[in-house]
Formats: structure tokens, C-alpha cells, sequence
């Protein structure tokens, strides 16, 4: 396992002990995968003729390398869990395994097949289950390595009934960002503009939370996150979309990076100072904000100026470095899309995949010749896809509110695809609590997020005791009927 911790837990004799694990380079990588995109089921009728209708296709699969050789990699594909319609009263649900394959042959583009068996069940009176079997053609790969990007068809399709599958999957283990827009969720999880949020329909950090160390004076209402970075040690840095006051540490600005941990990352002036504004220098706001898989991070402003050093005027939507360069116009981040105006949309969040994709979403809504209405809240891909509608995003919250769009001001990815911190996190407590039946954890490492996994036995299975979290404790309560010798391991990214 890679850049993690293992220890054990001796119940019966109420003992504990521990054991640093080295990164290992023979450890078999598994990934998470999730559909995103223009991933559609669709079931055809070659007999009646009748027109094809897509339905979306969500959900995710785990990747384990099984292979890997100058002929290419085999990789098995794992808990596999799809869904069509609402993802609390699904349509449709496929679940299984299968396997995908990547061939290298000499002086050819590399292929790619895939076979999956998978158990499909359907809502309907009465809801019916049965199972197929689907592959595909030996195909090129019209994507990146690692994003998955394949059309697969049943192969004991009927005459009157042919199922086909067409994945589009990035390694995307966790989704988080923060809307512009309150809502009140029909599952009892209610959300303000100011929490950090996951996909999987859960709050990540309430709004409080992130500000409590900062010593801001009361007020009515909540201070609207505007840009989330993570730093190590689960730091969670953002801005905030206006000016405030710090009874602690003074005036804070719109275009100061905060942290969780209650000081001033970065502020406005020392953004600009590389680009050296023309003065005065203006606090240009800070709208976005990513690191870079080199290295280093990119940012994005809310109000323009003049850079005296690139000798131009750097605007709204832009996404600059921090050493003074732009990264990316906002007309290349916008080149797939056909709108009469790219450079008036902004830019509202964005993340920069190591394979070179960048997600982002826009200050501004706009129209698309082909996909059409493009809301300020949908996540956007430069390859010039619709990653995720924003109510796609807050399905899993079921919002109440009546809004076509709750906006999107912050934008973070937890994948496997980064490398992780070299050092493994390490562990410095461990306490067992008898009388409440809890186990509690506290760590120390450089990742952004950690995970606790749980197993009987060194051998596995490993299962997660908990998401993805920028945390570096935790409790869990355990049952007692638990095995007398437990082990747990720790992941971070």
C-alpha cells in the first residue's frame, strides 16, 4: 500500500500496538473510477426500429492492475455499481466485474478492450433481474490514459432487445465544492452557501468549521466560500467573496487565501505582486484556485488590471500561475465550446487533472451551439464536455428548492490518479474507550485527505471505515461482537 500506515488493535487484552509500512513499489494500485459526463445506457429494439432514447448512466468501479509488460496491462474491474434515474429510486441498477485491457502492439496506436458481466435488476411491476454479458471491438483509445472512454454492447442481445453501455470514467474517488445557494435537502442534510460538499451527498465541512480559527465578529448569515485548495496535513485553504474583519487578526480580503487552521495563506498583494500590477495594487479577488500536478498553483481573479511585467491586461477568467505567467486565457479554456463570447463568461472554480484535462465552471451563464444552455453551476471539461449537470451534483441531497442551477464556487477533487506524499502518515495515538465501546485515531502526515480501512487479517479484505476526509483523527464506535485481533490501515492523498 502506498503512502500508508498499518496497525492493529488486540481486544481481548485491551493492548495496542503499531508498525510503520514503507511505501512499497510492488504494491497493486486500485483506483476509483467514476462515470461522469455523457455515460449513457441505452436499450434497442432492432425489431421494432424504434428510436434509441439514452438514459444517463452514474455510478463508479474500482481498477486493480493485474498485469502490466511491454505488451500492455490487464486490469480487473471491480464493484461495479451503475444507476439510471434518481440515485435514490433508481430505474435501473447494474452491478458486477469484468476486466479491461490495454494493448501496446509495436508501430500501432495502443487498443483497448473491455468485457464486463454484470447483473442488471429493473424497477417495475414486477421488477425483474437478470444478467449480460458485454465487450466491445478491439478500439483505439480516444483518451487519455487513465480516463476510460469505451462503447460496449450485450452480446446476448435478442432481436427484440440489445443493451449498450457507453462509459466515460475518470479515477475520481471523491467530488467536493460549495454552491452559491443555500438549499434544504428532503434527506434532512441541509446545505448553506458556505460548506464544503461531496457528490456523495454528505457535508464534508460546515461552513462554521471552516471559519471558527479565523476570529471573524458575529454576523447574520454566512460568509460565501468563493475558491478551495487543500493543503497537507488536511488544511483546508479557501477565499471568501467579500471583504471581512478578523477580531484577531484584522481585515481579511476577498482575494486572501484562508485557512482552516485560523491565519492567511496568501494574500491579495502577494498573488499579484509577480505580475506586478500597475499601481496602486488592486485586490483583484480570488474566484479559483488548483494546484498543479508539477507543482505550484493556478488562480483565477474576479476583477482585472494591467501586468507590467506580460505587458497586458489580465482579466477576469484567466487562470495564472504563481510566478507571474498565464497558465491558460480564458479563450483556450473555453476553445471547445461554440459561444459567440468566451471571454465574458469568468471562470468560478477549476481543478487540473495530471493528464491534462481541466474541470471548471463559469461566473456566468452562457449558450453552446451544440450542448445548449451551459448554467454558471455545471462543471465544464476543456476536452468540451458537460462533466456534471449542477443538479447532477446536488442529487444526492434532493434538494427542495426550485432552482434550475445552485451555483458552483469551489471545485476539488480527491484521486488516485496524483501521486501521493512519499512519507507514510504516521500514527501517534490510539485510545480504546471500554466504556463507550469507541476507538479513537489521531495521525500526523502531509496528505490532503486520509482514509481509515479496516480488515481481519493482514491478508484482507480491506474495507473503509469512513470517506475520504481532510481530518487527522477519528473516532469509530465498534461493535462487541467484534474479532478478538483487528487491523487497520491508513490512506492519504
Amino acid at each position: 500500500m502506498k503512502a500508508c500506515q498499518l496497525f492493529g488493535a488486540l481486544w481481548a487484552l485491551g493492548l495496542v500496538w503499531t508498525c510503520a509500512a514503507q511505501p512499497s513499489t510492488s504494491a497493486v494500485p486500485l483506483w476509483r473510477y467514476s462515470l461522469v459526463g455523457p455515460s449513457t445506457l441505452v436499450v434497442d429494439c432492432p425489431m421494432c426500429g424504434r428510436p434509441s432514447i439514452p438514459e444517463a448512466l452514474r455510478g463508479g468501479f474500482d481498477m486493480r492492475l493485474m498485469t502490466s509488460n511491454f505488451q500492455g496491462q490487464v486490469w480487473a474491474v471491480e464493484n461495479l455499481a451503475f444507476y439510471t434515474g434518481d440515485p435514490q429510486n433508481p430505474t435501473r441498477r447494474l452491478t458486477g466485474s469484468g476486466q479491461w485491457r490495454l494493448i501496446t502492439p509495436v508501430a500501432e496506436p495502443p487498443k483497448q478492450q473491455m468485457t464486463l458481466e454484470l447483473e442488471i435488476s429493473v424497477e417495475g411491476t414486477p421488477p425483474t433481474t437478470f444478467s449480460l454479458d458485454f465487450t466491445n471491438d478491439f478500439s483505439n483509445l480516444p483518451k487519455s490514459f487513465p480516463v476510460l472512454d469505451i462503447s460496449l454492447t450485450d452480446t446476448r442481445g435478442s432481436a427484440f432487445e440489445v443493451y449498450h453501455l457507453y462509459l466515460l470514467a475518470v479515477p475520481a474517488r471523491e467530488i467536493w465544492f460549495s454552491t452559491r445557494h443555500n438549499f434544504t435537502g428532503a434527506r434532512g442534510i441541509n446545505g448553506t452557501r458556505g460548506d464544503l460538499l461531496s457528490a456523495s451527498g454528505r457535508i464534508v465541512r460546515r461552513h462554521g468549521d471552516l471559519i471558527g480559527r479565523l476570529g471573524f465578529m458575529p454576523m447574520i448569515g454566512e460568509y460565501n466560500v468563493d475558491a478551495v485548495d487543500l493543503g497537507p496535513k488536511g488544511d483546508i485553504q479557501f477565499s471568501l467573496a467579500e471583504d471581512v474583519f478578523s477580531e484577531t487578526q484584522g481585515p481579511m480580503y476577498h482575494g486572501d487565501l484562508l485557512s482552516s487552521k485560523g491565519h492567511v495563506v496568501k494574500t491579495y498583494s502577494q498573488w499579484l505582486a509577480p505580475f506586478v500590477p500597475m499601481p496602486p495594487t488592486p485586490n483583484a479577488g480570488l474566484d479559483a484556485v488548483a494546484r498543479l500536478p508539477e507543482g505550484g498553483r493556478v488562480f483565477s481573479i474576479r476583477n482585472g488590471f494591467f501586468s507590467q511585467s506580460l505587458g497586458r491586461f489580465i482579466r477576469a477568467g484567466d487562470l495564472l500561475t504563481e510566478n507571474g505567467q498565464i497558465y491558460r486565457t480564458i479563450e483556450q479554456l473555453m476553445a471547445p465550446f461554440k459561444t459567440t463570447a468566451p471571454d465574458e463568461v469568468g471562470l468560478d472554480a477549476v481543478y487540473v487533472w495530471p493528464h491534462g484535462e481541466i474541470w471548471f465552471s463559469t461566473e456566468n451563464r452562457f449558450d453552446d451551439a451544440t450542448l445548449g444552455p451551459i448554467q454558471e453551476g455545471d462543471i465544464l471539461s476543456t476536452w468540451g464536455y458537460i462533466v456534471f449537470r449542477n443538479l447532477d451534483l446536488l442529487s444526492p441531497f434532493q434538494p427542495l428548492e426550485d432552482l434550475a442551477d445552485f451555483g458552483l464556487d469551489a471545485l476539488h477533487v480527491i484521486t488516485d490518479e496524483r501521486t501521493p506524499p512519499a512519507a507514510p502518515p504516521r500514527l501517534l495515538d490510539i485510545r480504546w474507550n471500554r466504556t463507550e465501546g469507541t476507538l479513537s485515531f489521531e495521525w500526523d502526515g502531509d496528505g490532503q485527505a486520509f482514509q481509515l480501512e479496516w480488515a481481519p487479517s493482514l491478508l484482507g479484505p480491506w474495507q473503509p471505515l469512513r470517506p475520504p476526509e481532510p481530518d487527522v483523527g477519528a473516532s469509530f464506535s465498534m461493535p462487541s461482537q467484534m474479532p478478538p485481533i483487528q487491523f487497520f490501515r491508513l490512506r492519504q492523498w
